[in-house]
């Protein structure tokens, strides 16, 4: 079968999470907010005692939070939790901001008309939501907007390179950020405006900027000095020296 010339080149596909993943942003959220302090080893029996899984999603999880930074190994060859400063979360909000600016240079330049629609539509979904009772809708919303933005730049080189240097902190903490989502969908529709105008030089701007805020927003959220969780103890795992 071909498909038409203008049909999605992306159909919406749901799938559900896999157990690795959820485990692994469990974790992601405990480690980012101090939950499980840095030096904390991580036991794979007390983690899945804790998550209630069995070991495979627990291999996975921690190969997952490796990849992001989150977790290392120590002299014994035991995973352990990496130490994460703010500086470290800045960092990487600007690295992913930069590339995701040059992303919507290019989705500027060469997105099609169905591009522009499909993100529309991201928008449209989202109308009639509440942001705090349907915050895990609206923030999957954002993270599909920006995912497809990125695509449309046409470059599998670029969105690898995002993967690699993003920390999915955004879909897994920004619902929980007061008062988050107006100023976020009002920058949505403002970089789909830049790319149906094909302003390349605006839509970079505003992606940046869009960016810097939301991690502004998050690392004050994660970081801040009220409602601290309380820290968590891992069966099986020692703690930190």
């Amino acid at each position: 079968m071909t498909l038409a010339r203008d049909a999605d080149p992306t159909p919406r596909i749901h799938r559900q999470v896999s157990l690795g993943q959820q485990v692994a942003s469990a974790l992601r959220r405990d480690i980012i907010r101090g939950v499980i302090p840095p030096g904390t080893v991580l036991a794979q029996s007390g983690l899945c005692e804790m998550y209630d899984v069995s070991r495979i999603p627990v291999r996975d999880a921690l190969l997952t939070l490796a990849n992001d930074g989150l977790v290392t190994r120590n002299r014994r060859n035991q995973m352990i939790v990496a130490e994460v400063t703010t500086q470290d979360l800045i960092d990487t909000f600007r690295a992913e901001a930069f590339l995701s600016g040059l992303a919507a240079r290019r989705a500027a330049e060469l997105g099609t008309e169905a591009d522009h629609d499909h993100l529309q539509s991201v928008i449209d979904e989202s109308l009639g939501l509440d942001p705090v009772s349907d915050k895990h809708a609206l923030s999957d919303l954002s993270w599909r907007f920006h995912r497809r933005a990125n695509q449309m730049a046409r470059s599998p080189r670029l969105t690898a390179t995002l993967r690699a240097v993003s920390i999915p902190l955004m879909r897994d903490f920004v619902g929980d950020v007061p008062h988050w989502w107006d100023p976020n969908q009002d920058e949505h529709i403002q970089i789909l405006a830049a790319l149906r105008a094909r302003d390349a030089d605006r839509a970079e701007v505003l992606t940046v900027a869009h960016f810097e805020h939301i991690g502004q927003a998050l690392i004050g959220f994660l970081r801040g000095p009220s409602d601290r969780p309380e820290p968590r103890t891992v069966r099986g795992a020692a703690p930190p020296q």
